[in-house]
């Protein structure tokens, strides 16, 4: 199975950050086409994010309805086009804009109606309030606060450095 780089620059073979190719397969005629993603949890995986948030973020960006538990999207898409929405993903909310580096963590502040998301680079600790600048990305917002506002956004060791296991000088701590 072959790689890609997380941020899109595929000429340093490398490069860190790598995910697997994303592999579909178009089903059905007519009416009742679709295309089912059959690796998007390794693919998801690879850049710390549930798949559930991209899957859904990827059916908005294409028009289309998503069946979450067959992982399909309704209507043939290519491989080629599915890929471009994944990264339009990952540079909206996977990449640092300071350091370009694939490791930003999203938390919540505020409550009710006055929510935001601050994304923090884990990497170079850079910290900022996401703003929209189109429906997609207003829509990966929506979709990270009410994942947030359920569940528990888990890190898996290995893949990013996990905000506890910094060493912090002036406690002498880990």
């Amino acid at each position: 199975m072959s790689t890609l780089n997380i941020n899109g620059d595929n000429n340093d073979p490398y490069y860190r950050y790598t995910m697997p190719l994303l592999v579909s397969n178009k089903a059905g005629k007519g009416n009742g086409c679709f295309t089912i993603i059959d690796n998007l949890q390794s693919v998801t995986g690879s850049f710390n994010h549930p798949a559930s948030i991209v899957f859904k973020y990827m059916g908005s960006v294409l028009g289309s309805n998503t069946t979450e538990s067959k992982w399909s999207i309704n209507g043939h898409y290519d491989d080629e086009k599915l890929i471009e929405v994944l990264y339009q993903y990952i540079n909206s909310f996977v990449m640092c804009p300071n350091c370009n580096i694939p490791e930003l963590l999203p938390s919540v502040d505020g409550k009710k109606k006055n929510k935001k998301l601050i994304l923090t680079c884990s990497a170079c600790g850079k910290s900022e309030t996401k703003s929209h600048s189109c429906k997609e990305e207003l829509k990966g917002i929506e979709l990270i606060l009410k994942h947030l506002e359920n569940n528990v956004w888990v890190i898996k060791k290995g893949l990013m450095v996990e905000q506890k296991d910094i060493f912090d000088p002036f406690t002498q701590t880990i």
